[in-house]
């Protein structure tokens, strides 16, 4: 599967999502192709799919109110968290814990 065709699975789902590609095309020549011969032939067979995963997400994060703002602020993003963390005092640049200092 390609991003693209994630893309579209996701606006299916997702029918009010913006979806945009870039103009200029980054040439990757890595390649994540697996060959599944070996499982099925130990009988697995999967029983979900990229597109029910996708609804399943999307009826989670409707059920709960997570916002696109809570991906991008500290709440699930490591980098946000240290920069919220030092913004309230919480941490000095060197990522040290401010303790308050008893009297």
């Amino acid at each position: 599967m390609q991003i693209r065709d994630l893309a579209g699975l996701v606006h299916e789902a997702i029918p009010e999502a913006k979806i945009t590609f870039s103009e200029g095309r980054i040439v990757d020549s890595r390649t994540y192709r697996v060959d599944c011969r070996k499982i099925e032939s130990l009988g697995f067979r999967p029983r979900w799919t990229v597109r029910k995963g996708l609804v399943q997400l999307r009826d989670a994060f409707r059920a709960t109110g997570v916002s696109v703002s809570d991906f991008e602020g500290e709440t699930f993003q490591r980098v946000g968290h240290i920069k919220g963390q030092i913004a309230r005092g919480a941490l000095d640049a060197q990522l040290r814990r401010i303790t308050a200092k008893v009297a």
